[in-house]
């Protein structure tokens, strides 16, 4: 008796101190918490309860005037969380109880709650949302246990000691006592029936299961059972109070109104959802499936931690979502992100996945889950599917960086484990910023180890993926024109291919760091026997000289990409490609206008500068300028053709609707017409003057012509093409001759004679004289300073009969007529000329006075032209724009004539041009373009 008393003092000084049975409806992680809420630094919130927390507690106590006693009571709890969290429920007056057979499921971790059995008892209803992830906490009433404190437990453990020897002397006299505890009484008889209607399912953070049982209507009798002494009944209720919480460590707290249950069966253990499984998660109907499903994933090779990318249901759900992904985290986690992220990443699931606006976040998330079922899961049927899902993710998300980098590290492996002959070279990888990819890696060290050269493309795609290697923007915009010119680089370089020496390497090995950073695994690549030979020296030298050798030659291209809105090459792009791969991509743009060109220039159909400029893609504007015209001309002599419009050739700028002819020629780049083509030129188009001065051009004149044309030998042949369109184009269009007689004065001295013997033959090549002709020739004469006489004195002495037999062809010869001249008709024509010479001679004369008149105001102004140029600068461009085209010897020549360095020179005159026109006035180096036409007329 005494030793029982003696224990029950120890115990109640052992329950007086650290918390009292009051302070268990709150962890001690929540007091912590709710401490350092209010400013009390106690270290960590850990739940462990020590020397800090006691005195932060105390701390607390005396701040809010309470008995600073370093214990946890009803009183403190009541200060430190505010009334409002804490629901007592209605009509409990007494810690609940539990039976010893109740009791014994616990090791099921199932908690039954049993409401009391009082008139009106309805079950907690739920609210309909999703509870967010954390403990279900019961709160016991507030008056549960009437201690506040060690010292009142340890007086009601002696007045219970001393209440037992009393009833232990008077046992005999209290064999009928019925002094029991209503409440337990009718607990105890409701345990006895059958009283559940139905059961409400829900999980908690734990994954254990709270049932809350909803009782049957009251018996209106109640099978009588044994009722346990007052003492027992208080021990037993202790012992379950201290089961329920004490040893747990926390209350259960049933909040239904924040919870939903979910409609479909939620498995225990995750499972993998196959495409078209339909699930539903929340107010989300999800049929594309591929990802974890289920409450139970642990990381791999851990047991307690749940994998990041398993989608359990029963976390909380917000109505709104985070489309942006504001409240995410670095590292996504559908178990810590929050109910509103949680949202929008199953939305996103439920849709098609394709859109690119995604926020990247819930991508990540997504993909971890198909990089552990690729990686993990062996043996799974779908692989091949996951793979591909893979692939397209790649292709809608692979703008950003990161997850371009982790996606094709994934496919890399995922080509490995799947067998693939890595003797093709592996294609659509792409960088991934940190090491070369290891398909890439097996193909380079495939082909070392059996003694193969390396191909073109392996060589460009390691250099390219190589991360110490710098790829320019023209690499990456005209990739497939990259390719092309790396791989005849290299076979000029290698004619018999390119093969590297195994020598000393390592084996290569791969270990994969998963992207969700919760596994890592180790790849068997070839059983160890391919060396790796990414961190040599070659051929990455090798490799990535070329690719910069490709890189520049590429410059010009890349720039002319990049002015196109939609980036599409066209013909005027593809003009600056090299040589060894222009006309090729130019076959491959869209609509084939190289094709539509050779056809003209096959038929000899005139188009308009506009069609042309269109088919070609060059933008002349709503006006023709020379330097539009001049850049149609380049595109297409970069393919060599040459056009009539080419101002470096003709008299005149024409407009959008004027005619133009497309012909062949050898040269592919611009030229200036020599003296002698402008010679022969004049000569041919007064002819055409003279041919056409009696109404019509014969056959036997235009053949006389192109003779002429044809015999000249100080032209060149695509002069001589160039020529012959010429003719064409004024034979559908005589107007166009009108302006031929401007230039007479353009004719040199010595070359007079010879243009005037010229002229006479062909106004009588038809075999007549008509009289229109000799009124032109003798216009043109005396334009040229020849006086009529000396032209009556060809006529008559048969000067052009011989001039022309000199120059006769073959096919002409047998159908020459006679060259005699009937001296009564040139009489005739003399006479009736002499009425019209004095009033062309005014004209001719009107039209030289202001022609003089403008070339002096030229003069004058010469000086205006080049203003705020220096004079050294101004001379020098004098003597470029002289010519439109300099080979770069030339070019370089003349300027160190005038005592400068060649690149400082171009860079002064560009950087004044730029100020000036707006435009570049020198432009390429060999050879080196002189933009005469964005300087005014007349320099």
């Amino acid at each position: 008796m005494r030793a029982f008393f003696c224990l029950l003092v120890i115990v109640g000084f052992l329950c007086g101190s650290g918390f009292s049975a009051s302070a268990q409806s709150k962890t001690p992680k929540e007091i912590q918490a709710a401490l350092t809420e209010q400013g009390y630094s106690l270290g960590s919130v850990d739940g462990i309860w020590g020397k800090k927390s006691i005195e932060a507690l105390k701390a607390f106590q005396s701040q809010k005037g309470l008995s600073v006693t370093g214990v946890i009571n009803s009183v403190t709890l009541e200060a430190l969380f505010p009334a409002k969290e804490v629901q007592p429920v209605a009509g409990t007056s007494a810690p609940p109880t539990v039976s010893g057979d109740e009791a014994a499921t616990k090791k099921d971790r199932l908690q039954v709650i049993e409401p009391k059995p009082t008139l009106n008892s309805q079950p907690l209803q739920s609210s309909g949302d999703w509870k967010e992830p954390g403990r279900n906490v019961v709160r016991l009433p507030e008056n549960t246990v009437e201690t506040n404190g060690g010292f009142k437990v340890f007086l009601a453990l002696c007045a219970i000691a001393a209440f037992w020897a009393w009833a232990r002397k008077r046992r005999h006299k209290m064999a009928g006592l019925n002094d029991v505890d209503p409440q337990f009484s009718a607990a105890a008889s409701v345990r006895t029936e059958p009283m559940m209607k139905k059961a409400k399912v829900n999980a908690n953070y734990n994954d254990e299961l709270v049932m809350v049982i909803e009782p049957s209507e009251r018996q209106n009798s109640s099978p009588v059972i044994p009722s346990p002494s007052p003492i027992d009944l208080h021990n037993r209720r202790v012992h379950e109070w201290v089961n329920k919480n004490v040893l747990n460590g926390t209350f259960s707290k049933v909040d239904d109104r924040r919870l939903r249950t979910a409609e479909t069966t939620v498995p225990r253990v995750a499972n993998w959802v196959r495409p078209g499984t339909e699930v539903q998660v929340g107010p989300f109907k999800i049929t594309n499936g591929m990802f974890y499903f289920g409450k139970y994933l642990p990381k791999h090779g851990q047991r307690y931690e749940q994998e990041n990318c398993l989608v359990d249901p029963s976390h909380q759900i917000a109505n709104v979502g985070d489309a942006f992904g504001e409240t995410m985290g670095y590292w996504p986690s559908y178990e810590y992100m929050s109910p509103s992220a949680r949202h929008s990443y199953l939305a996103w699931l439920a849709s098609d996945r394709s859109d690119p606006d995604t926020y990247i976040g819930y991508v990540f998330l997504y993909f971890y889950g198909l990089e552990r079922r690729l990686m993990l899961d062996d043996g799974n049927a779908d692989f091949d599917v996951v793979a591909d899902e893979v692939h397209r993710l790649l292709n809608i998300f692979g703008s950003n960086h990161s997850f371009r980098r982790y996606a094709s590290d994934l496919l890399s492996v995922v080509e490995i484990k799947s067998g693939r002959n890595f003797a093709d070279v592996p294609s659509g990888l792409q960088a991934n910023g940190y090491e070369v990819p290891t398909a890439i890696k097996i193909s380079l060290g495939l082909r070392v180890r059996d003694g193969l050269p390396f191909e073109p493309d392996l060589l460009l795609r390691f250099a390219i993926s190589h991360p110490e290697t710098r790829v320019r923007t023209p690499a990456k915009r005209a990739f497939q024109e990259l390719a092309l010119l790396y791989a005849q680089e290299i076979n000029r370089l290698f004619p018999n291919g390119y093969v590297l020496k195994p020598g000393r390497t390592k084996s290569l090995k791969k270990r994969y760091q998963a992207c969700s950073g919760t596994f890592s695994c180790d790849i068997d690549i070839g059983g160890g026997k391919i060396p790796d030979v990414s961190d040599r020296a070659e051929p990455l030298t090798t490799a990535r000289d070329v690719l910069e050798k490709c890189t520049e030659a590429l410059d010009d291209y890349s720039r002319a990409l990049g002015r196109i809105a939609d980036q599409k090459p066209n013909l005027l792009a593809a003009s600056k490609l090299p040589d060894a791969i222009r006309r090729q991509m130019a076959l491959t743009i869209e609509g084939r206008p190289l094709d539509l060109i050779e056809a003209l220039a096959l038929k000899q159909e005139p188009t308009t500068i506009k069609a042309l400029a269109e088919t070609v893609g060059v933008d002349v504007g709503s006006t023709v300028s020379k330097a539009k015209l001049r850049e149609l001309s380049a595109v297409c002599a970069s393919f060599g053709f040459g056009i009539s419009c080419d101002p470096g050739f003709t008299s005149k700028t024409g407009t959008l609707t004027d005619e133009v002819l497309v012909f062949s020629q050898i040269n592919d780049r611009l030229s200036e017409a020599s003296t002698a083509y402008r010679t022969r030129q004049l000569s041919v188009m007064l002819g055409m003057i003279v041919a056409f001065s009696d109404g019509h051009f014969h056959q036997r004149e235009h053949a006389l012509l192109i003779e002429q044309i044809e015999k000249d030998v100080n032209i060149q042949e695509d002069e001589c093409c160039r020529l012959a369109a010429e003719i064409r184009l004024a034979e559908r269009n005589p107007s166009r001759l009108d302006d031929w007689l401007k230039r007479l004065k353009d004719i040199p001295e010595a070359s007079k004679n010879a243009v005037a013997e010229e002229l006479i033959a062909t106004a009588s090549a038809d075999g007549s004289l008509h009289k229109e002709e000799v009124r032109k020739l003798e216009l043109i004469f005396k334009r040229m300073g020849i006086s009529s006489n000396e032209l009556y004195a060809q006529l008559h002495d048969g000067t052009s009969t011989n001039v022309h037999s000199s120059r006769e062809s073959k096919s002409a010869v047998a159908d020459a007529p006679s060259r005699g001249i009937d001296l009564n008709r040139l009489q005739r024509i003399r006479a009736e000329t002499t009425i019209t010479s004095n009033v062309l001679s005014d004209i001719f004369e009107e039209e030289e006075i202001t022609e003089n008149d403008i070339s002096t105001s030229d003069t004058k102004q010469k000086s205006e032209i080049f203003e705020g140029l220096e004079h050294r600068y101004g001379t020098l461009l004098s003597e470029l724009s002289q010519k439109s085209s300099w080979s770069a010897a030339d070019f370089e020549v003349l300027i160190r004539q005038a005592g400068m360095l060649p690149g400082a020179a171009k860079e002064a005159l560009n950087e004044w041009s730029l100020d000036t026109f707006d435009e570049l006035i020198i432009e390429g180096t060999d050879p080196v373009l002189i933009n005469v036409d964005v300087l005014p007329s007349g320099n």
